[in-house]
């Protein structure tokens, strides 16, 4: 009978562990989602301070396809610094250590409102911080990649005309 209570008890005491485990897991993927989310967001009102001011989306000078990630992140830092976005906003806590750059704005033609013509994410995350790929999109909505097909996207009155 001690025997078995004992038994009983170490197996008791193991699915309580790997609960704790799983819990801890579970909290940290949503506390990686929710950083990411917060960093999305700020770096989203930043690039909508920077078309109020530019009419138009950051533009990389010629030749910037060959860039290490050190001037690709510089330009990008420097264009929105202005603009409110922090250096902590560009990398995720979860990312490797030395990264500078998390999160990779998208490139879009000239003008007011060619970012806002179609549902093409502003800003997609390196990796999958927090368990999933979550994107950044026109009208500030972070979503999960796989639901982008699905996302009911319409662009703001007055920013998706053709030919600005």
């Amino acid at each position: 009978m001690k025997l078995a209570s004992f038994i009983l008890a170490g197996a008791l005491l193991w699915i309580g562990l790997v609960e704790a485990v799983r819990a801890t897991e579970e909290s940290k993927k949503t506390s990686s989602r929710q950083e990411l989310i917060e960093d999305l967001k700020g770096l989203h009102r930043a690039l909508e301070k920077y078309l109020e001011k530019h009419a138009t989306w950051p533009q990389l000078p010629s030749g910037a396809g060959a860039w290490d990630e050190e001037r690709f992140f510089a330009f990008w830092s420097e264009a929105l610094e202005d603009f409110g976005a922090t250096p902590e906003m560009w990398v995720h806590s979860r990312d490797t250590e030395g990264t500078k750059i998390s999160y990779i704005p998208s490139q879009f033609s000239p003008g007011p409102s060619t970012p806002y013509r179609w549902k093409q994410p502003w800003v997609v995350p390196r990796a999958s911080f927090g368990g999933e790929s979550m994107v950044l999109l026109p009208d500030g909505a972070v979503i999960s990649l796989r639901h982008l097909p699905q996302y009911p996207y319409q662009p703001p009155a007055g920013k998706s005309e053709k030919g600005q």
